[in-house]
Order: C-alpha cells, then structure tokens, then sequence
C-alpha cells in the first residue's frame, strides 16, 4: 500500500505520479495555466467563470479547485447568499487554497476524490 491510499482511495500509477507532482510543487497547474491569457488579458480561469450562467445564490461545487484561483473567482460570482465548495485530493494545493481564501465563511473545502463525493447528490446548482 502507498503512502496516498490511507487517505484517498486505491490509486493508479498515474494519479500516484498527479499526486506526486501536486505534492511537490503545490500551485503548479495555476502557475502554467496563467500564462496563457487571450488577447484582451484574460486568464482560462476568467474565461470559465464568464462561461457559467448566472450563479448569484447558488452553491457551485470547484472540483479540482487545487490552489483556488477559480474558487477565488468564483466567490464574487455567488455572492454573499452562495457558496463555493473547493474539492481536492492534495493536501498541499488546498493549503494553499485555504491561505488564499482564509476567511471568507461561504467557501468550504474539502480534501477528497471526485469518485466519492460527500456533498449529497443535488446539493450544487
């Protein structure tokens, strides 16, 4: 058994290499990913949040939010009667996650796999 099966599931090599990765370097994906901007500067997190329907009140679940840039975004965007469920396996990408969001009451983290969700079914909108 490896050291990630304790606290997730049974894992692959691949997402035993993911984890790896996330562990070792928390942030990563956020830091490749916002090199990239569109013409007009906007990052792909911007151009996902623009993409969603309206979501003021509603409860939006971020899966694998990692260091939280789209949660971040995201929070305006529900307002103060939404939420926003960060979901993650690393443990390192959520406390960055956290550090980032830190206060903010109607942001709720969670460190667990997208295979065994414990928000219940229709709980996000």
């Amino acid at each position: 058994m490896n050291k990630h099966q304790n606290e997730t599931e049974s894992l692959n090599p691949a997402i035993d290499f993911l984890m790896a990765v996330h562990e070792a370097v928390p942030g990563i994906t956020e830091t490749v990913l916002d090199t990239g901007r569109t013409a007009d500067g906007r990052s792909s997190y911007e151009i996902l949040c623009d993409a969603a329907e309206p979501l003021h009140g509603k409860t939006v679940v971020d899966l694998a939010c990692g260091s939280g840039r789209l949660t971040e975004l995201l929070v305006p965007r529900v307002g103060t009667d939404g939420k926003v469920i960060g979901i993650d396996l690393s443990k390192s990408e959520l406390n960055l996650a956290q550090s980032r969001l830190q206060g903010i009451e109607r942001v709720q983290f969670l460190r667990e796999s997208a295979c065994r969700l414990s928000p219940p079914n229709a709980s996000a909108e």
